[in-house]
């Protein structure tokens, strides 16, 4: 299942293009002004496809390969890295003894983050939290890697509480927008954790923030009442979705 806005993937990595997709509807910009850098970008992507392809064909240890050569070759490329990143932290943890690997490779990426504290930091910080819920999400939910299931959760709730210091000068739907979608990653790694409630709870507070959220000077009113409904409207069937989870657990004795 395809989770919308926050990067993630279901049983396969995406595709660049639904990466490039999902970054550009959450306030943030992501245009490349120097030309050189553009094309090393698209060269990062490219060899991001290459790895999603490899992936699909099953061929893990081959893709994990690919992809830390790709996070040498294009460490100067804040966006492909970020997808190169997410695509060996997403294999170390469905490959043989390779999950205390995964950790501490989300560790030290979630501390060269920290370090970074770039104009985008918040941005940079959801996508990663994103990345490492999308790899702890496997189909077997006995093997899911729960530790990166709290590093993203603590990265998220730091994130949150620090966003006033990280959105100065932004557009408040925009500050508005980030927490909605930082709940929504809530939900989701509480879903992870088989914490169906507490998703509900996050999933409820992302609504009654999106309900405050107006257009500001400069928004097309048209195109933001309807992206602001279809979000209400996603919002509201993943709560039914949580509501459903919750009450399907077994009553604890």
């Amino acid at each position: 299942m395809t989770r919308f806005i926050a990067v993630a993937f279901a049983s396969l990595v995406a595709s660049a293009a639904v990466h490039a997709f999902s970054l550009t509807m959450i306030g943030n910009p992501v245009e490349i002004a120097d030309p050189s850098l553009k094309e090393r970008e698209e060269n990062a992507l490219a060899a991001y496809d290459r790895i999603n392809a490899m992936i699909k064909d099953g061929k893990l240890t081959e893709a994990l390969t690919a992809a830390e050569t790709a996070i040498k070759d294009y460490a100067g490329c804040p966006d492909g890295l970020h997808l190169l990143r997410g695509a060996k932290v997403y294999l170390l943890v469905r490959l043989p003894d390779k999950k205390k690997a995964a950790d501490k490779f989300a560790a030290d990426w979630i501390a060269d983050i920290k370090r970074e504290r770039n104009p985008l930091h918040e941005f940079r910080c959801r996508q990663l939290a994103a990345s490492l819920l999308n790899a702890a999400d496997t189909p077997d939910a006995k093997a899911r890697d729960l530790q990166l299931v709290e590093l993203a959760t603590a990265l998220l709730h730091d994130t949150d509480e620090n966003l006033h210091l990280y959105t100065q000068g932004r557009k408040e739907s925009h500050v508005l927008s980030y927490r909605v979608h930082i709940r929504m990653m809530l939900a989701q790694a509480f879903s992870l954790r088989d914490e169906p409630m507490i998703a509900v709870r996050q999933i409820e507070a992302a609504i009654a923030l999106q309900k405050k959220s107006q257009p500001t000077e400069g928004d097309d009113d048209k195109e933001f009442w309807k992206e602001h409904a279809r979000l209400i409207m996603f919002l509201t069937n993943e709560l039914a979705k949580h509501k459903h989870a919750a009450e399907s657990q077994p009553k604890k004795k």
